[in-house]
């Protein structure tokens, strides 16, 4: 018997090893992980995954699991893989992005790419370092070929931290603003930017993946982000996928003389830049913030939702700003001059608070009313009791109470347990709490949620975003829900018994899906997603005066917010810096309210107190940048 055991042993190694090394020989994987090798703690890191077949087609997933890496990874994150087979001579190409968290320190991540056995096909291993908390990143974007002087933006980061820059193409672009979230600016610069052109991209998968890249750079803008487009030589290229977004129209280009205005904006008084130099003009839409000495635009500013748009009409890369010493101040003056973002726009952070807002259940009741349980108990205890002693007296079988007694208990235990059963019921209950920001110059809003499952009885559940990503013919846009979801805490029973989580995978694709995870009986487990998705109907119309009265500075809003919903908004309250504004009525689907703050008593008024800034422009020198960092 054991010899043929053993010549099974010898075909499967002759045969099924064999096969498996080929497969592997015939595949390779790359995975450019995060930001240049660095990740922001907390926050989602995209890890752009690319894998060639020579071979046969091949269907799997890439997944990234805490058993096989080190170091901050509490989750696993997977990617469907579907790889067609090689056709001539040019192998067969996956390439996407895989979004993991990371809980801090360093970490050595091992990204596998498994078969539809859960075998291991290929694997690659790839290092990540943490930023520090106020650490700055920041992303270029370009194609120059300057070598001796590059545009780095390394000297722009809050003062005892550090600031570092990173150069990206096109391709590695996230395509989930969830991506973007860890980054403080991106600069463009002599780039093309043609395939991020909504009008001219594709509806092939290539070109889809160009729109998600357009969409996740705009929603970054739209929540906060900072953005810097440069013109010079290259500005139709430059600005061609970006139109949308800037502040200036470019429409060709000049040569002028002198850009020493550009050293003084930068607090650079001793340095001349004169020379020749190619200067983009066009329309302007934004805030001109500098001109030269003719009168010409420099820098052009947008405000688009909480970010900011910076405009450039001259090449950083070129004569006379390519060999200008100080060029890092230009950044940093701009950067520490972005408009204030407030406060709710950063998302959720006190995951605790959070935990607690998801166990609040409006109309959920896990126990029996205190009446039904004292009922249950009386009924319990006279039929075991008094009325079971009674019976057994009038019959003369005192005896049978060993038989009766237990029989009794069963009863009643089984109508408690039923009666919990009813209670509970057989539904899952989600809680959702959302924070959904819009603005008046996009149809897109972003979405910070909170979402908890109650479970009816122990078992394992899958939870997923469904965002259905489309495009709008005219828009040439993707919309929808493009939530990206992480499992947060532990899990948390009603009553604030906390029990440990087990790791949860994370499926990832049109979208996000946290598959089989176990979930106890009255317990909440506990989620977040942020992203983009489209706008809600509800608009408005607002005129701020600012009056003094005495020292103080008050605000007064009037305007009017229209619900064209098909939902009743209930309790809506009016948000402004220093102001809560509780309205006293619910907002009806197609109803108008008018306010005043000068006509309302219900009026909460609290100062805004302006908060530091500390930028550093070099070890030596630590500005305060008080001006316009005022938060709501």
């Amino acid at each position: 018997m054991w010899r043929f055991k053993l010549a099974v042993l010898c075909l499967v190694c002759l045969f099924v090893m064999p096969n498996q090394a080929q497969i592997q020989d015939l595949l390779t994987i790359t995975v450019d992980g995060g930001y240049g090798g660095f990740y922001r703690p907390d926050h989602w890191t995209p890890l752009h995954v690319t894998i060639q077949n020579r071979g046969a087609g091949i269907q799997g997933r890439v997944i990234v699991r805490p058993e096989t890496s080190a170091g901050g990874l509490s989750n696993a994150y997977s990617l469907p893989v579907d790889l067609p087979p090689q056709t001539g001579d040019d192998p067969a190409v996956f390439s996407d992005f895989l979004y993991v968290i990371l809980d801090g320190g360093d970490a050595t991540l091992r990204v596998e790419f498994l078969n539809e056995d859960d075998g291991v096909l290929i694997s690659r291993d790839v290092t990540l370092r943490a930023l520090a908390p106020r650490d700055a990143l920041h992303v270029v974007l370009s194609e120059s070929t300057n070598l001796s002087n590059p545009i780095t933006l390394d000297n722009v980061h809050p003062a005892g931290y550090r600031g570092y820059t990173i150069y990206w193409q096109l391709n590695n672009l996230p395509d989930r603003s969830g991506g973007l979230d860890a980054v403080n600016t991106i600069l463009f610069n002599d780039i093309n930017t043609s395939d991020l052109d909504d009008a001219d991209a594709t509806f092939g998968a290539v070109g889809i993946q160009q729109i998600e890249q357009k969409a996740a750079l705009r929603a970054w803008v739209l929540n906060g982000g900072h953005l810097i487009v440069t013109g010079g030589a290259a500005w139709e290229l430059t600005a061609n996928g970006l139109q949308d977004m800037l502040p200036f129209v470019p429409q060709s280009f000049q040569t002028a003389q002198d850009l020493t205005p550009m050293a003084h904006f930068a607090a650079d008084y001793e340095t001349e830049l004169s020379g020749d130099y190619f200067l983009t003009v066009g329309e302007i839409i934004g805030d001109v913030l500098l001109t030269n000495a003719a009168g010409d635009p420099l820098i052009i500013r947008r405000g688009y939702g909480n970010g900011t748009v910076d405009y450039l009409t001259v090449d950083p890369n070129a004569a006379p700003l390519v060999n200008w010493r100080n060029r890092d101040k230009l950044w940093f003056t701009l950067a520490t001059s972005t408009q204030a973002r407030p406060n709710w726009s950063y998302g959720f952070s006190q995951w605790d608070q959070g935990t607690t807002a998801m166990e609040i259940l409006p109309g959920v009741t896990l126990l029996p009313a205190v009446m039904t349980l004292i009922g249950f108990l009386a009924a319990y205890v006279l039929l075991i009791g008094p009325i079971n002693y009674f019976i057994l007296s009038r019959i003369n079988r005192q005896g049978y109470a060993w038989v009766t007694i237990p029989f009794f208990i069963g009863i009643f235990s089984v109508l408690a347990f039923q009666l919990g059963f009813q209670i509970r019921g057989d539904r899952v209950i989600l809680s959702r709490l959302s924070v959904i920001q819009t603005w008046q110059d996009s149809q897109q809003a972003h979405v910070h949620q909170l979402i908890g499952l109650l479970a009816p009885r122990r078992n394992n559940y899958t939870l997923s975003m469904d965002d259905g990503r489309t495009r709008d013919d005219e828009q040439n846009d993707p919309l929808g829900d493009t939530r990206m979801l992480r499992p947060v805490g532990q899990e948390v029973a009603v009553g604030s018994f906390v029990a440990a989580r087990t790791p949860i995978e994370i499926q990832q694709g049109v979208s996000f899906t946290a598959v089989d995870f176990p979930v106890d009986a009255s317990f909440i487990a506990g989620f977040s997603t942020n992203g983009a998705l489209a706008r809600p109907a509800i608009d408005g119309l607002v005129t701020v005066d600012l009056s003094q009265q005495e020292t103080d500075a008050m605000l007064r809003l009037r305007g009017s917010v229209r619900n064209n919903t098909e939902f009743t908004l209930h309790d809506p309250v009016i948000l402004a810096r220093g102001v809560v504004l509780p309205l006293d009525t619910s907002l009806q689907p197609g109803e108008q309210i008018v306010f005043d703050t000068n006509n309302e008593t219900s009026l909460i008024s609290e100062p805004a107190v302006p908060v530091s800034m500390e930028y550093a422009r070099d070890t030596d020198d630590v500005v305060m940048i008080l001006s316009n960092m005022v938060p709501y």
